[in-house]
């Protein structure tokens, strides 16, 4: 249920709530486990319009409940099921837009209560970590000096800790302190419009490392060129991802004083044709 309401012309409030309930029933060779749970979270905000300037601030419970094979993916035993992953969000921005361009900034916290993750000391098997927080701040901007051309950047700064028991202090494995994003796209003809894309990625904790003891994933930055064209019925797209062939790992875990990682995919393409019939 959501309800909106406009305090003044410019000033509005909305409020919602949501209730979720599951129900799993899993037969473990034989042996039945039930993993039940429901939840209900609420969420409030309010927005400032004028003149082309967006204030705005909410805060958002939330919740995920563990799948299936994540209840499931016990190595030796019966499934005890994971605990449902609850949290609440804080976010506040603003937003300012002229003919030409666009300015964006907002700042948030997230603070998650039994997140839900991967454990390779524990063979692989998903766990409830113990309390985590993400406290992060975004900023963005696009200019579009002619009808024919749109540019943009965008930089993301994330502080992740676990801030309760054994790893305390700890930052959360996988997330990246910084992001960033340089774009440009040139209508080179009335139906071809050409895109290109630097994305960064700083460097990130391996997973399963609660302690913070082994390597870093490495910060790495690829390049992406996109191309799409619409004819008719036809829609043609077509991409470039990794131009310069970057050797990087996306993602790794440490586990039993071993490191692995999982190479990234090198240059490849992309070609998706689409067809409209009546």
């Amino acid at each position: 249920a959501q309800l909106q309401h406009g305090l003044t012309p410019q000033l509005s409030l909305t409020t919602g709530l949501r209730h979720a309930r599951i129900k799993n029933d899993i037969n473990n060779l034989g042996t039945p486990v039930a993993i039940n749970d429901e939840v209900t979270v609420a969420s409030l905000g309010m927005v400032y319009q004028h003149n082309g300037l967006r204030l705005y601030a909410r805060a958002d419970q939330n919740y995920r409940f563990a799948k299936v094979d994540e209840h499931t993916n016990q190595v030796f035993g019966q499934p005890v099921g994971l605990d449902t992953q609850t949290g609440i969000s804080y976010e506040t921005g603003i937003e300012y837009n002229q003919a030409g361009y666009r300015l964006k900034a907002r700042a948030y916290r997230l603070n998650l209560d039994n997140e839900i993750s991967n454990d390779a000391s524990a063979f692989l098997a998903n766990v409830n970590l113990d309390k985590t927080r993400r406290m992060g701040a975004v900023m963005s901007a696009e200019w579009t000096p002619n009808q024919d051309t749109r540019l943009g950047a965008s930089y993301e700064y994330i502080d992740s800790e676990i801030t309760s028991g054994t790893h305390q202090g700890s930052r959360v494995p996988l997330v990246a302190k910084q992001r960033g994003t340089l774009f440009a796209e040139w209508w080179t003809l009335p139906d071809l419009l050409l895109r290109a894309d630097i994305v960064s990625t700083g460097d990130r904790v391996l997973a399963s490392d609660f302690a913070n003891s082994g390597p870093l994933l490495e910060a790495y930055t690829l390049t992406n060129l996109n191309a799409n064209y619409t004819k008719g019925r036809w829609h043609f797209n077509a991409r470039i991802n990794n131009l310069f062939n970057k050797t990087y790992q996306a993602s790794g875990a440490s586990a039993f004083a071993n490191v692995g990682f999982n190479p990234a995919h090198e240059r490849n393409f992309v070609l998706n044709i689409r067809y409209l019939f009546d």
